[in-house]
């Protein structure tokens, strides 16, 4: 009947969550540090080399990097024409762009301002409601293009950790949030 107080598996707890989170930060932004030679420059205090594998950012970093000032889903879909002609079939041509909530914002307004000019909304579930009492709502998160090209946006939640990446966008939001991780499936 006597209440004890042990703090060991709270220890242990938060040993686990700050084992985890190094361990997604190193599938993500770890460098290899393999030498040319094939040997690790890196030796832990036992005299074991240390061996750390690229993450995906560094995998896929010699690919296409491409920045822009304005965003333009046009532009967008010239880079995916560049990636894709003569290099997939038409039926291949399915990119999927990983990004922060405001870039989601960012690529839904501009899908929007693109689908306005071709027809006027008739669906009846994107605009609800009746007199005062109104509602408009919707989101683009897929662009279809010419020649096969469809473009799919999903939502990649490290980009909009302020502890990871904590310049500020002029437009709100992170920095890192408008970045677009363009990836061919």
């Amino acid at each position: 009947g006597k209440k004890q107080m042990t703090w060991i598996g709270k220890l242990d707890y938060d040993f686990m969550v700050q084992f985890k989170r190094q361990k997604a930060m190193l599938q993500l932004y770890g460098i290899s540090n393999k030498t040319s030679q094939g040997t690790y420059t890196l030796k832990g205090e036992s005299g074991y080399e240390i061996k750390m594998g690229a993450g995906i950012l560094q995998q896929i970093s010699p690919s296409n990097i491409h920045y822009y000032n304005t965003f333009d889903i046009d532009v967008v879909s010239d880079i995916l024409m560049s990636l894709s002609v003569g290099k997939l079939p038409e039926d291949a041509r399915r990119f999927v762009l990983g990004t922060g909530e405001y870039g989601m914002r960012q690529f839904h307004k501009a899908v929007e301002t693109k689908a306005v000019t071709f027809a006027p909304n008739r669906t009846e579930n994107r605009i609800t409601g009746s007199g005062f009492d109104m509602k408009y709502s919707g989101q683009f998160k897929k662009y279809g293009f010419i020649n096969g090209i469809e473009i799919e946006l999903v939502h990649i939640p490290f980009l909009d950790d302020p502890s990871l990446n904590p310049t500020p966008h002029p437009d709100g939001g992170l920095l890192s949030s408008y970045e677009y991780l363009i990836l061919d499936f």
